[in-house]
């Protein structure tokens, strides 16, 4: 594996890492919201926050809670906030009527909380609820190595509103790590009194903790408590004042339940620094084209939506990618030919565009031309004109359910459309990759009619049933695996799934018009689910898994038009009864 493969692998874990993270939180604020369920209930209208001090529009649900980055430097390459007060939030009633009030969920909360006490002695409701706040946030900064993210400076702010309460409870802390071994030293800086372990061992973390601006704080380093004491006493810059930080608040909606920003600029700067390989200009370009990503989740009526905004210069840019930016939003025509019980399927337009925009990326190395020419070489087909050529139109792959081609298979099928504006152009293309892989293969297709449509398909030599196939459908060729997959495409539009209440509902919380669906409905994966379950799993699944996943009905995201170098991405789950 090559040092750039490595490095990109590091930052996929990064992000996967933060997104455990924020599914942590969602659990954790879950049990905060039951244990608080006798605060405030009452909604407050969405359009007074234009009329009220961000902090009291935070207090009520209608701003993002992000005090705490005042206090955070203004390079934090990582942050996640989020806010403690979600009976505010406009979707907070369907959740708690949904999960709250279900006495299986309300048993599976009080357990963890009751484990958490086990293992901490600590009790949320007489220990932590007194003081709690509004908002919590979690940052990283100091992250020099990518390969050991764990050597960052970590700091964690949690809003009290009430110091002698939140004292007492640090006190509690003190006084256990005090018995385990690990006592903590008072120390005094800039008239902030703060308390400190700094361990003797490489194998503990060091700890620094105060009450300070109405914040509860624990941080692994005294440089980083330090610091956010001197930027609120001095008025030094912060991540509030970022400007990346910035354009992401005023993208993202403004009544977050949480928050996410990642500063790609100084990850990437971190990443240079690591690898030995020097990047071509043009590479070096395209990696720093990006500069920022936020993300906010909001509770809605019915579901979860997590908005996304990517920030990025777009004259960095290789034009093949400033041209796919620039592109008008797909038509979406193809969801009439998906059915209205499909499991799910994703669509756009233009693989044309998008494998030339692909290669203009990769032609920064400067082996990809010879490596491309001995690919094409190979498999005997020119991956311009033999392979993308011809598909100019929309395109999609849906998977539906089928009846599985034996005992041991899932009962799923699928289909794939491509549109084209050259109809002939395409058939000869596909005649060739078939030549090719009659050749290669010794694949036997044979002439079959499926709903009306004349197919070429390969049939199961002792059973008969047709296995796959492929054809064309007006200006679109299609290719399927089973027969039932390859029947409900041409089925749909009798019931495009535009007809679905599930995709209609998920469809209307997500940018229109846009660059095409990733849709997945929920309701049908639990159903095969289920239906393949052995009896064994089944006692377990319905009394600690059904009750949370049951209320899930469908998943989907699409992608506005970018606006001011900035990428929007709306990912919606909907969570209903039914």
């Amino acid at each position: 594996m090559s040092t750039q493969e490595r490095n990109t692998g590091r930052i996929i874990a990064i992000a996967v890492g933060v997104l455990l993270v924020l599914c942590l939180c969602c659990v954790l604020v879950a049990g905060i919201v039951y244990l608080q369920r006798d605060r405030l209930d009452e909604l407050v209208p969405r359009q007074v926050s234009e009329l009220l001090p961000r902090e009291l529009a935070g207090l009520l649900g209608l701003a993002p809670q992000i005090g705490a980055a005042n206090m955070m430097p203004a390079d934090t390459p990582l942050y996640l906030g989020m806010s403690l007060n979600l009976q505010n939030q406009a979707g907070y009633q369907n959740l708690k009527k949904i999960y709250l009030d279900n006495p299986d969920v309300q048993d599976a909360l009080d357990e963890l909380m009751a484990d958490f006490e086990a293992e901490t002695s600590i009790n949320f409701e007489s220990d932590i609820q007194p003081w709690l706040g509004t908002e919590a946030a979690l940052a990283l900064s100091g992250i020099t190595d990518l390969e050991d993210i764990e050597s960052a400076d970590i700091m964690l702010a949690i809003s009290t509103r009430d110091l002698a309460a939140s004292e007492a409870f640090l006190q509690k802390l003190r006084d256990q790590e005090a018995e385990d071994g690990r006592p903590f030293e008072q120390g005094d800086y800039q008239g902030v009194s703060y308390w400190f372990y700094e361990p003797e061992s490489e194998f503990y973390t060091p700890a620094y903790t105060t009450i300070f601006n109405d914040f509860v704080i624990w941080a692994t380093s005294k440089e980083s408590m330090f610091n956010a004491i001197d930027r609120v006493e001095s008025g030094g810059q912060s991540l509030a004042d970022d400007s990346n930080f910035q354009a992401a608040i005023e993208t993202l909606p403004n009544n977050g339940a949480f928050f996410a920003f990642f500063d790609w600029t100084a990850l990437a700067d971190v990443m240079l620094q690591e690898t030995p390989v020097e990047l071509e200009p043009e590479q070096m370009s395209q990696l720093r084209a990006f500069q920022s990503v936020g993300m906010a989740l909001t509770l809605q009526p019915n579901g979860l939506q997590i908005d996304t905004a990517i920030q990025f210069d777009p004259e960095m840019l290789t034009g093949a990618a400033q041209a796919a930016l620039n592109r008008p939003p797909t038509a979406n025509q193809i969801l009439n030919r998906i059915p209205a019980n499909a499991i799910g399927f994703f669509n756009s337009y233009d693989l044309h565009s998008t494998w030339q925009q692909t290669r203009e990326g990769l032609a920064a190395n400067p082996d990809f031309e010879q490596q491309l020419v001995d690919v094409e070489n190979e498999i005997g087909l020119n991956l311009d004109e033999d392979i993308f050529g011809w598909m100019t139109g929309e395109f999609t792959l849906v998977v539906t359910e089928a009846e599985p081609s034996d005992e041991f298979a899932p009962p799923l099928g699928g289909y794939l459309l491509i549109g084209t504006q050259d109809v002939n152009l395409a058939q000869d293309k596909i005649a060739k990759l078939v030549d090719l892989l009659n050749q290669e293969m010794f694949v036997e297709f044979e002439s079959r009619t499926i709903g009306d449509h004349e197919m070429q398909v390969i049939a199961d030599p002792f059973t008969e049933s047709i296995m796959g196939g492929y054809g064309f459908w007006d200006d679109y060729f299609v290719a399927g695996y089973l027969e039932d997959a390859l029947s409900a495409a041409f089925g749909a539009p009798t019931n495009p799934v535009t007809n679905s209440p599930h995709f209609i509902a998920v469809s209307d919380r997500l940018p229109d018009p846009n660059y095409g669906y990733f849709y997945i409905d929920a309701d049908a994966v639990q159903r095969l689910v289920e239906a393949e379950m052995s009896e064994f799993d089944r006692e377990e699944y319905e009394s600690n898994v059904r009750p949370f996943v049951e209320p899930l009905r469908a998943f989907g995201l699409a992608s506005g038009s970018p606006q001011d170098g900035i990428q929007t991405v709306t990912m919606f789950l909907l969570i209903t009864e039914e």
